[in-house]
């Protein structure tokens, strides 16, 4: 078990459990795996995080 900020334990509790998703799109439907791999990407390279990977990320989360 991970454990999580408070802060973002309340706004996980506050969305509706509608479904087991919870990075959807606009229209509610869940992302597809290269869309929200692609988007992140997009995000690192627009903060100049050129060298940072969403598998290193979610890996040193883990770690940490």
């Amino acid at each position: 078990m991970i454990p999580i900020h408070q802060d973002l334990a309340a706004v996980l509790d506050a969305i509706p459990k509608e479904q087991l998703t919870i990075l959807t799109r606009i229209d509610k439907q869940p992302w597809g795996e290269d869309n929200f791999r692609h988007r992140f990407r997009k995000a690192l390279d627009d903060l100049g995080l050129n060298s940072l990977v969403s598998h290193g990320l979610r890996k040193s989360a883990g770690r940490r």
